[in-house]
C-alpha cells in the first residue's frame, strides 16, 4: 500500500532538509534520515544507510521502498544545485575536504583554460563577509595563460623596463581584471569555514592542492614564482 503511494508521489512533493552530516527525506507523511557527508554542491551517502524510518520511529524500510525512494531523490536532485549521491557499496572511500576542493579547482581549470598553456597560478586566501555577515574564508586562484603573461610583460616593459616588468609579472594583482576572467573561486564559504579552523590550516590545504596540480602536469612551471600562495590576511590593516 505505502509502496504505491511512493510510486504516485510527484518529486516536487518530496522535501529534503539536513545538515553537513545527514539529510532528512520527507515523503508521503514519513521521514527517513540518511547519514553522510557534505561535498561540493553535493551530499554523499550510502544506500546501506537507508534502513529505518525516522518517522514512524524505527519502522523498517523495505528493499522495494528503498529502491524507489533513491530513484525519486535522484530524479529530484540530479539537475539541482545540491545533488544527492548514493554509493553502491558501504565501503566506498569518503573524500577529504582537500580532495574535494582539489577536484573542484582542477576540473574548472581544465574547463576554463582548455587548450591554453598556463604560465602562472596564484592561490589566494583571504577574509570575506557574506550576505549573512558571517566571517568566512575566501578561497580562489588567479590563473595566467602564457598569452596573457606575455601581453602584460610587454606592456610593463615599455613603461618600466624589463627588470621591473619581470618583478611585476610575479604579482597576482597584475592579472586581475574587472570581469575576473582569470579568476576561479571556490563557491562554498560555509564548506571552507566548517572544514578549516584557521588560516594556517587553509594555507596548508592550498599547498596540498598545489602539490596535486603539479602532479597532474597541468602546466610547465620553471620558477617558484610561477606557482604560489598568497595569504591575503597578512595584507589587511
Amino acid at each position: 500500500m505505502f509502496l504505491k503511494l511512493i510510486q504516485k508521489t510527484n518529486i516536487n512533493d518530496i522535501k529534503i532538509t539536513g545538515t553537513y552530516s545527514y539529510i532528512d527525506i520527507q515523503i508521503c507523511g514519513r521521514t527517513a534520515r540518511i547519514p553522510g557527508s557534505m561535498g561540493i554542491r553535493c551530499f554523499n551517502c550510502s544506500k546501506g544507510a537507508l534502513e529505518n524510518w525516522l518517522i514512524p520511529e524505527n519502522e523498517p524500510i523495505t528493499p522495494e521502498e528503498k529502491s524507489l525512494i533513491i530513484q525519486k531523490i535522484k530524479e529530484k536532485t540530479n539537475k539541482s544545485y545540491m545533488v544527492i549521491n548514493f554509493d553502491e557499496e558501504d565501503s566506498k572511500v569518503v573524500e577529504t575536504p582537500v580532495q574535494q576542493i582539489e577536484k573542484f579547482f582542477i576540473r574548472n581549470l581544465k574547463t576554463k583554460f582548455n587548450n591554453e598553456k598556463i604560465k602562472k597560478i596564484f592561490f589566494e586566501i583571504g577574509m570575506f563577509w557574506n550576505e549573512e555577515e558571517e566571517e568566512c574564508i575566501d578561497l580562489h586562484m588567479i590563473v595566467v595563460s602564457e598569452e596573457e603573461y606575455s601581453k602584460i610583460l610587454n606592456l610593463n616593459t615599455q613603461i618600466y623596463g624589463k627588470s621591473k616588468a619581470i618583478k611585476l609579472g610575479n604579482q597576482s594583482g597584475e592579472y586581475v581584471t574587472e570581469d575576473y576572467r582569470n579568476c576561479i573561486s571556490f563557491p562554498q564559504y560555509d564548506f571552507i569555514r566548517n572544514n578549516f579552523k584557521n588560516y594556517k590550516e587553509a594555507v596548508k590545504m592550498a599547498k596540498q592542492v598545489i602539490k596535486e596540480f603539479k602532479s597532474e602536469n597541468l602546466a610547465d612551471f620553471n620558477l617558484s614564482e610561477d606557482f604560489k600562495i598568497y595569504n591575503l590576511y597578512e595584507y589587511e590593516d
